[in-house]
């Protein structure tokens, strides 16, 4: 009977595990958003304003040049150079004064607060800085951080988080360009029906550990 009871709390463990946890989506910024934009990708899009879907989220993306929307511009060349900047600007990347916003309030709305995000574009001196802010055109003051290069790869990641209160991350250049790199990274969190079959599990293993008991007692 211990065995039985362990087999089926093992079995209902994996089955509601395995409906509960996804693997990380991967948001590919060195491709185009879609085949549908007004300009060119790779290369000047033509809008301020590309939203990237994976897996049932989505990401959008919106170009700032100080206070103005900036055209962005996707680069699709080999490693470090890939990612997206501003049409526009030098080496068509953002510098200072000029920002990508990335809109999270899709993840939020899935429970989703943390990620990893690429910067590339990265030589020796340049620097990246990465914030959480309120909104799209107002650049962040908190939970900001420097991105420099990792060896001479080019490209580093960092771990960002966002929140209700500051749903959107920028990214500029506090010396030199830079790319909103490759990918952003997340990992996608437990849904309440998928809880539900790991709690219906549990509860059928608590049930046959009690039907154990009282026929012992």
């Amino acid at each position: 009977m211990k065995f039985k009871l362990l087999a089926v709390l093992a079995a209902a463990m994996v089955f509601a595990t395995s409906s509960a946890w996804a693997t990380s989506v991967t948001f590919n910024f060195s491709g185009c958003p879609t085949s549908s934009f007004p300009g060119s990708c790779p290369g000047n899009l033509g809008t301020p304003t590309a939203t990237y879907s994976m897996s049932g989220l989505s990401v959008t993306l919106t170009g700032y040049n100080g206070a103005a929307t900036n055209n962005l511009y996707v680069k699709n060349t080999p490693v470090p150079e890939d990612g997206v900047g501003l049409a526009g600007t030098s080496d068509n990347e953002i510098n200072s004064g000029q920002y990508i916003y990335l809109n999270m309030s899709n993840l939020l709305s899935h429970g989703i607060t943390k990620g990893t995000l690429d910067v590339s574009s990265l030589q020796s001196g340049e620097v990246g800085m990465v914030c959480d802010t309120t909104a799209a055109g107002m650049p962040g003051t908190s939970g900001c951080m420097s991105v420099t290069e990792m060896g001479s790869s080019g490209t580093n990641s960092a771990a960002i988080s966002w929140s209700s209160a500051d749903p959107f991350v920028d990214l500029t250049a506090s010396s030199g360009n830079v790319l909103l790199g490759e990918s952003l990274s997340v990992m996608p969190i437990p849904e309440p029906a998928s809880l539900a079959l790991l709690g219906l599990g549990l509860l059928g293993a608590g049930i046959l550990t009690r039907k154990k008991s009282f026929l012992h007692s």
